[in-house]
C-alpha cells in the first residue's frame, strides 16, 4: 500500500473496522444507559417498531408504515420463492434493471447486491436457496 493509500485510509472513517469505529459509542452508550436507569433507553424513540427499529426489525415493516406513494417499488423474496416467481413479480411491478436486492433484516450494507440483469437475478436467487 502507497503512503497515500494509508494515509486515506487511516484518517477517513468510513474505511476503520467496526469495532475502532464504534468504541466512542459504547462508551457513551453506557453513559446515556445510566442516566435513563434502562439499558435499552433507545427503543423508546420509534415506539410504532418493534425495538424502535434498531434491533431486530425488518425493513418491509418498516417500509409498510409509509405511505404507498413513499414507498420504492420492492418485492419480498422468500428463501423458497423460484426465479420465475421472482422474475414474474418484478415484471408485473414493472421494476427495471439495474436493480437492488437487500436482506430484510441486515445492517451496514451486509448482503447487498446490485443486479444489471435477469441472469444476475437468477444467479443470486440461486445463491439464497442454498
Amino acid at each position: 500500500m502507497t503512503l497515500r493509500g494509508y494515509w486515506i485510509r487511516t484518517t477517513n472513517y468510513e474505511f476503520w473496522t467496526f469495532w475502532l469505529f464504534y468504541i466512542p459509542a459504547y462508551f457513551y452508550y453506557v453513559f446515556l444507559a445510566i442516566k435513563s436507569r434502562s439499558i435499552l433507553y433507545f427503543t423508546k424513540i420509534n415506539s410504532g417498531l418493534k425495538f424502535g427499529g434498531a434491533i431486530l426489525s425488518f425493513k418491509i415493516e418498516i417500509l409498510s408504515k409509509l405511505p404507498d406513494r413513499l414507498i420504492p417499488k420492492t418485492i419480498l423474496i422468500n428463501p423458497n420463492d423460484s426465479f420465475e416467481t421472482i422474475n414474474q413479480s418484478r415484471l408485473i411491478k414493472r421494476i427495471a434493471f439495474p436493480i437492488i436486492a437487500k436482506p430484510d433484516n441486515a445492517e451496514r450494507g451486509k448482503g447487498v447486491h446490485k443486479l444489471e440483469n435477469e441472469n444476475d437475478l437468477k444467479c443470486f436467487v440461486q445463491k439464497i436457496e442454498s
